[in-house]
């Protein structure tokens, strides 16, 4: 005799079985008392699928006890009871809960059954079971009650709630439409609007012409405009004397007060010299350059010479010439005053004038002798005679001899 070792696919539970003896279509558990499916080959014996039933027929328990008499028998002993130890079991009894049960029936149903089913397939057996199977009805999920709220004098207490358990109704969608099936919006017609009605003339009151006020800007005057430039010319604030200088040229362009002004302050702070006969870079200039560039110095003097009365044009020509005289006084001063300061002593200049001194008259003498017709058409001859005598009057001695070929 070869005994097999098999596991009960309903509750887990292990027995043996005789190789030997003739097999049955189905197979009873010891334990369970569940109905198993079994196909045997060559070597072995497998259990292939699960029958529901439990009423199992005395025999088959009988002849699994003989082949088996240590074990005791537990067929008084209900499926229910077995499956409430172990989550295998439950589940398993669940399933075996929902298949269809036979009330009373007898040993001789069972043995006619096991008969109609000698020869079937696995295929054919768990078609039938799933055939003859009752319809699942699945209940809806009840909304879970709302907890009462807590009063106010007494704190709130968290209540447990068990976990919620997911339905097994299946949620209803509903088919979207298509383009062609939605209905477009509704458009609602424009509103018309009535034209007001407008009362006849003779109904509207009287309106008055609005009357047009001229609004004339208040400009400073031209002469406000020269007194405030010539306050910021003595005052040295040049960037104001310049803004209403010219705004004083571009309301009378042809006035020489400006002008003349202009002229004035450009040789009081030393313009020609700087420009010529002192600049480092005056012996480099050629002729033309040079005459180029003491015409730009006296464009201010030829044009307030321009638009000046003939009383009033001697009278610039005499600032103008001593403010020239001025610069070549100051000059030299300079010079010997820096001499004087390299000596160890007696470093005070008391007016005695020096050779070395004096070594930039001959670029002066240039420069006044370029003042002709083409740098200074309206009043060189006037100029260059009044230079001649602030030179002899203001200058002294020694610088006075030295620009006597003037």
């Amino acid at each position: 005799m070869s005994l097999l070792n098999l596991i009960c696919p309903h509750c887990g539970g292990a027995f043996e079985l005789d190789k030997d003896r003739a097999l049955q279509p189905f197979l009873t558990c010891p334990y369970c008392g569940n109905r198993s499916l079994m196909q045997k080959s060559e070597d072995s014996i497998r259990l292939r699928g699960i029958i529901s039933s439990r009423s199992q027929p005395a025999e088959a328990a009988a002849a699994i006890q003989m082949d088996k008499p240590d074990q005791p028998a537990r067929m008084d002993q209900p499926a229910q009871q077995l499956a409430a130890g172990s989550p295998v079991l439950a589940a398993v009894g669940s399933l075996a809960a929902g298949l269809p049960e036979t009330a009373g029936q007898t040993e001789a149903e069972t043995l006619s059954s096991a008969e109609k089913h000698r020869g079937w397939s696995l295929e054919d057996i768990i078609a039938e079971t799933q055939a003859n199977a009752p319809p699942l009805i699945v209940q809806p999920e009840q909304p879970a009650a709302a907890a009462p709220l807590p009063s106010p004098a007494a704190p709130a207490v968290p209540s447990k709630q068990a976990p919620a358990v997911p339905s097994l109704q299946t949620p209803v969608t509903t088919p979207e439409k298509r383009p062609s099936e939605q209905k477009p919006p509704e458009q609602k017609p424009p509103e018309q609007k009535l034209p007001e009605q407008k009362p006849p003339e003779s109904m509207q009151p009287e309106q008055k012409p609005l009357e047009k006020k001229s609004v004339v800007a208040t400009l400073p005057d031209f002469d406000q405009l020269c007194s405030q430039a010539e306050d910021a010319a003595a005052r040295h604030d040049m960037p104001l004397f310049n803004a209403y200088s010219r705004q004083a040229v571009d309301r009378r362009p042809t006035h020489p007060r400006m002008y003349a002004l202009r002229a004035v302050l450009t040789e009081e702070a030393d313009g020609f010299a700087r420009a010529t006969w002192t600049s480092p870079t005056w012996e480099l200039l050629s002729p033309l350059r040079k005459q180029a560039v003491i015409a730009q110095q006296l464009y201010n003097l030829n044009t307030a010479l321009k638009f000046s009365r003939a009383d009033q044009q001697q009278d610039l020509i005499n600032k103008i010439a001593w403010q020239l005289v001025r610069q070549v006084i100051e000059f030299f001063t300079e010079q010997a005053e820096i001499r004087c300061s390299r000596r160890p002593f007696l470093k005070k200049f008391k007016g005695r004038y020096h050779r070395a001194d004096l070594l930039a008259s001959p670029f002066l003498l240039e420069a006044f002798g370029m003042i002709d017709k083409r740098t200074c058409p309206l009043g060189w001859q006037g100029l260059l005679g009044a230079i001649r005598i602030e030179i002899n009057n203001q200058a002294p001695k020694r610088i006075a001899r030295r620009l006597r070929h003037l």
